[in-house]
């Protein structure tokens, strides 16, 4: 199945990855839901409406999440428990590999066939070692610069041999 963010090389049935399909596969794991058009009513919620219909959710739900929200027709953000500190675990593989992609893209060279594979244990099975090494490519700086691109200014990574840890 091809669909736009995904090609296949020339005599290959292999999909190649692409940063928009990278990252559309980590904005789903984190909750595209959020990405759903709210209802026309839902604009019209103060905020302290909405941190109180909030409240009430996590009531139900149990645990601690964070919401950051940006209105880019004003300009407003709201946010909900927004010094809270999150610890996203595997998710930062996403970002990795959005870092090995944008690194490829700057050097003007492909993936090597190792790094595609390195790519695909990382995001499809999790693999830290694969992440380890990839991490070690891009190095931690410049995921750190990635994440600053993508408005990202409060990560911080604590995992992986790389960034000086013994585990994710």
């Amino acid at each position: 199945m091809r669909g736009p963010d995904m090609t296949a090389q020339p005599g290959s049935r292999t999909p190649t990855l692409t940063r928009r399909l990278v990252l559309a596969g980590g904005i789903s794991t984190v909750g595209a839901t959020l990405l759903v058009p709210a209802p026309a009513h839902a604009a019209s919620l103060t905020a302290a409406q909405l941190t109180a219909r909030l409240k009430a959710y996590q009531r139900t739900r149990g645990g601690t999440f964070s919401v950051a929200l940006y209105d880019c027709r004003n300009g407003k953000t709201f946010t909900y428990q927004g010094t809270w500190r999150n610890e996203t675990l595997s998710i930062i593989k996403v970002l990795i590999l959005a870092t090995v992609l944008r690194r490829c893209q700057e050097r003007k060279v492909n993936l090597t066939t190792a790094q595609r594979a390195q790519a695909k244990a990382m995001i499809t099975r999790s693999d830290n070692t694969a992440t380890n090494a990839l991490l070690t490519w891009a190095g931690v700086s410049n995921v750190r610069r990635v994440a600053g691109l993508y408005g990202l200014k409060s990560t911080v990574i604590q995992g992986g041999t790389t960034a000086g840890a013994t585990s994710w």
